[in-house]
């Protein structure tokens, strides 16, 4: 599996939620698409509704009911440090950078639809401050998933998305968005996420020694289940 970002723009797909803050109204929240259903976006991905039906309903009993859907202002950016590293920062939820909370999210016969309202934190009012004074901003979901090529392009065969970030830049897919969708990893069913070492483990396979092949396999599993805890 490999992080997925995806990034709609605001312009003409989001509508801005105002609420009525005594003699003048006040930027609440959004409404909008996170995705859209059976058309390639434009990072050449597209994502089936059978998908996102099983994608948006585990966000819903996982995330929604539980009040932990929420969103970042900007991805997270990779920390120095391994692979590994890498992807427990991209899939986590950065408590410093929660911007809104998601407070509804349905699927119609062409999108998935989502609506949040900004929190009360600084980067909650940044967000609002930033879009309420003309700021273009995107909503970028941020997930983890599956394509039928194995490069991240293509029709996505699984996903389970993790937060619709709010970014700067829609048009353009952001360094720290490239880096993370670079690394490929695998997802346990239990949905713990593990760096991917079967390449390297692959490559061990294939030139076994003259000498005590039974000890050099055991050696190189046992390194190998080291290295994905």
């Amino acid at each position: 599996m490999r992080v997925l970002v995806e990034t709609i723009d605001f312009n003409n797909n989001f509508e801005l939620l105002k609420e009525k803050d005594g003699a003048s109204t006040k930027l609440v929240g959004f409404k909008g698409p996170y995705f859209f259903i059976d058309e390639e976006n434009q990072n050449a991905r597209t994502y089936p509704k059978a998908i996102l039906e099983v994608s948006t309903n585990k966000y819903i009993d996982e995330r929604l009911k539980t009040n932990r859907a929420v969103g970042e202002l900007g991805h997270p950016y990779p920390k120095e440090g391994d692979a590994k590293s890498k992807v427990k920062d991209a899939i986590r939820i950065h408590e410093e950078k929660i911007c809104h909370r998601v407070t509804d999210i349905t699927m119609d016969s062409k999108a998935v639809i989502g609506v949040s309202r900004f929190v009360d934190t600084p980067t909650g009012n940044m967000a609002r401050g930033l879009l309420d004074s003309g700021v273009a901003l995107g909503v970028s979901p941020r997930g983890v998933g599956v394509t039928e090529t194995g490069d991240g392009r293509g029709t996505v065969t699984k996903y389970v998305m993790i937060a619709p970030d709010l970014v700067l830049d829609p048009s353009n897919q952001s360094e720290a968005e490239r880096l993370y969708e670079s690394i490929e990893f695998n997802v346990d069913e239990f949905g713990g996420i593990f760096e991917q070492e079967f390449s390297k483990l692959k490559n061990d396979m294939s030139s076994l020694p003259n000498g005590n092949k039974s000890d050099y396999m055991i050696k190189k599993v046992l390194s190998f289940l080291n290295s994905i805890k």
